[in-house]
């Protein structure tokens, strides 16, 4: 949702000739900003909150200076008193590209770990414990468990 107004920031004009009644349009560039950063700290809290509960992998936390890098940029949005360009606009898509990435890349290796471990992966040895559906068998001892039961994961 920060993207949606992120978007608007800059085009306060075109929007206004077009007679569309956006907030860039009603309130200004940097109320239209102060409500993007907002969205923004509120996905960026909600996120950690899931990582420091255990629903999300703890590793995870090391991106928080990723969130403060992103943040910045907004701050520094905000100081131009025409809304900026669209230079402002693509830096911020591409801090949140970025930071993206990492996550992406910070859990991978957290996956590939824990499978090198022969530990459950994708999440499931976080602190919230694993879905109750699934062996709870390390892969080694799993693979000598489906083939005591013909291969199959659940029998009856």
């Amino acid at each position: 949702m920060a993207c949606y107004f992120v978007a608007q920031a800059f085009q306060g004009t075109e929007d206004a000739n077009r007679g569309y009644r956006t907030l860039v349009v009603t309130h200004g560039p940097h109320k239209t900003l102060q409500v993007a950063r907002g969205l923004f700290a509120i996905s960026a809290v909600g996120g950690l909150a899931l990582i420091v509960s255990g629903w999300l992998p703890r590793v995870c936390v090391v991106l928080a200076p990723a969130l403060w890098w992103v943040d910045r940029w907004l701050v520094d949005w905000m100081r131009q008193a025409d809304g900026g360009r669209e230079r402002h606009a693509r830096v911020f898509t591409k801090r949140l590209f970025y930071s993206a990435l990492m996550c992406l890349s910070v859990v991978l290796c957290d996956y590939v770990w824990d499978s090198a471990q022969a530990q459950p992966v994708a999440g499931l040895s976080t602190t919230r414990g694993r879905p109750t559906d699934r062996p709870l068998l390390p892969p080694h001892e799993m693979r000598g468990w489906e083939r005591d039961n013909g291969g199959h994961f659940l029998t009856h």
